[in-house]
């Protein structure tokens, strides 16, 4: 339909879905947000940390899958994060605590850095004047796994008990993600001999050569930083106090001194 060659149509559908599933597992709490108030004992506080765990790994995740993809390639990268989001999943599904539920929402942040890995996938098949289509039919499909997540995993819950309804649609979230990762790992293919090999660093991705380089690696790394010290404050007492006076202080002295 857009003239794509039949290998180039196969790597999209085979990316978009991966992003798309990658997804649906990213915002598989928030339909069941009340759910978990109701039938688990979480109060709106508490929700309100497990979202912002949800997206505090998200930043950073990106630029170290970005570097995976660099040195592994997209096709082991999407197949092993998908995997991972499987295992996340079902780890949440099988929470039993505020505790299980916060871990769990910080790893599934890491899930968010998928879209990156498509990115790299499309820009090896698709020539520069094809390259705005497709990343476009990749991005698009691949976020409405946010909403996929919101109308259809709270119907697959309603056909059981509320209790237990919201543990089968994340597990069966999962079980989608795990078959996905495998069928990715091998359909997809790389084109290796025009991929470019070199060794790729953060500090490489950051260098600083004038003082406009400061202020811009600056200004760009506050959102990185900022998550995460904020996730850390909310757990020091700002509603909850998870972590002590003392531990709070030295994760935010430590996120100070790797910031500066």
């Amino acid at each position: 339909m857009f003239k794509f060659e039949t290998r180039q149509n196969n790597i999209l559908h085979l990316s978009w879905l991966a992003f798309f599933f990658s997804f649906v597992a990213w915002f598989n709490m928030a339909p069941f947000n009340t759910t978990l108030i109701r039938a688990v004992g979480l109060s709106q506080e508490q929700i309100n940390i497990l979202m912002l765990c949800n997206v505090s790994l998200t930043i950073p995740a990106r630029i170290l899958i970005g570097i995976l993809v660099d040195h592994f390639g997209p096709r082991k990268v999407f197949s092993c994060l998908l995997i991972f989001a499987a295992g996340v999943c079902f780890y949440f599904a099988s929470g039993e605590s505020f505790e299980d539920f916060l871990v769990a929402r910080l790893l599934m942040g890491i899930v968010g850095a998928g879209f990156v890995v498509g990115i790299k996938m499309i820009s090896e098949w698709f020539p520069p004047e094809k390259m705005g289509l497709a990343q476009g039919i990749y991005a698009g499909w691949g976020n409405f796994g946010a909403a996929a997540a919101v109308f259809s995993l709270p119907i697959i819950a309603s056909f059981f008990p509320e209790e237990i309804g919201w543990r089968y649609a994340v597990v069966l979230n999962g079980i989608l993600c795990a078959i996905w990762g495998v069928i990715y790992f091998i359909f997809a293919q790389e084109i290796l001999g025009e991929r470019i090999n070199f060794q790729t660093l953060l500090e490489n991705n950051i260098e600083v050569t004038s003082k406009k380089d400061i202020f811009l690696q600056v200004l760009f790394l506050i959102p990185i930083y900022g998550a995460i010290a904020t996730l850390v404050w909310k757990l020091s007492g700002h509603p909850l106090q998870l972590l002590s006076s003392d531990t709070f202080k030295i994760l935010i002295t430590g996120i100070l001194i790797l910031y500066i």
